[in-house]
């Protein structure tokens, strides 16, 4: 009786909850591809500040590290270490953003490739 009883509940539960598709109406395409545009630039905005916060970082740890140093010698070597490392970080940033960049490039040129034609 406890099953039965379970079973028609969960039937009539089920009834009671509209269906996804009626939930809401579809997204026209120029929509869709602005929603698309802005989260990829809401990314690489936060890759950005990432990258920017990590370089801040190193930056004030190669600054403290040099003020501590009185060696002229090892401040022009632990110098030219940071500035390579320095550029080594940022040339990896710009090619991971680069990348991304046209992986989204060429989804939106399928996509709109693929958008009915408005007219």
């Amino acid at each position: 009786m406890k099953k039965l009883l379970l079973a028609v509940s969960a039937i009539a539960l089920m009834c009671s909850v509209p269906s996804m598709s009626e939930a809401k109406p579809h997204m026209s395409h120029e929509q869709m591809m602005e929603k698309k545009g802005a989260k990829h630039d809401a990314h690489m905005a936060k890759m950005q500040k990432k990258h920017d916060a990590r370089m801040d970082k190193m930056k004030t740890k190669h600054d403290a590290r040099m003020a501590k140093e009185t060696d002229p010698a090892k401040k022009e070597a632990m110098q030219k270490k940071h500035d390579a490392r320095m550029e080594k970080m940022k040339a990896k940033h710009e090619n991971r953003m680069e990348k991304k960049k046209a992986k989204h490039d060429a989804r939106m040129a399928k996509k709109a490739a693929k958008a009915p034609a408005v007219g």
